[in-house]
């Protein structure tokens, strides 16, 4: 499972990742459910597996409780060109529009500093979970949905019997 992408006018924040490995769908989805995020998922989700017995990832992800799309992340013209996306988080990056936190990023961090491509100039895709689902919720940003935070609400403050 990869980032969570807080989505706020054109500014992404990318403010928790996780890195579970050599776990199941069940695993992962049990570890994400109580973020309660609509999942962007690859094109490659609707695969039947032989660890899933003939289950399609995206499904088993559905059946663990996770709100999963109901298409595989794509670009408005129906592209899934993994050279735009990035090209478009660099841009997002570069101008301040997105943006990582500090702490629960650490994996994500990691995969940035390591990302890299071969000689030929291709994307050599190794340890890239956290980066491509950060490129599947840029592609999906359509259908980003905001959150319960309300910034303009009053505070409130606790009743300390302090004066």
């Amino acid at each position: 499972m990869g980032p969570r992408v807080l989505i706020n006018g054109i500014w992404y924040y990318i403010i928790r990742t996780l890195r579970l490995k050599e776990q199941t769908p069940l695993q992962h989805a049990e570890a994400v459910r109580s973020w309660k995020l609509h999942w962007a998922w690859p094109r490659d989700g609707k695969r039947e597996t032989l660890e899933g017995a003939g289950i399609p990832l995206m499904e088993q992800y559905k059946d663990a409780g996770l709100d999963m799309m109901f298409n595989h992340a794509q670009f408005d013209d129906g592209t899934v060109s993994v050279e735009a996306g990035l090209m478009e988080m660099v841009a997002r990056m570069r101008g301040g529009r997105l943006k990582v936190f500090k702490g629960q990023n650490d994996a994500w961090l990691e995969e940035y500093r390591l990302y890299h491509r071969d000689g030929d100039g291709r994307v050599v895709k190794e340890n890239d979970d956290a980066i491509s689902a950060s490129r599947y919720g840029i592609m999906m940003r359509r259908f980003g949905r905001a959150g319960d935070w309300d910034f303009h609400r009053p505070i409130n403050y606790p009743k300390l019997g302090l004066v």
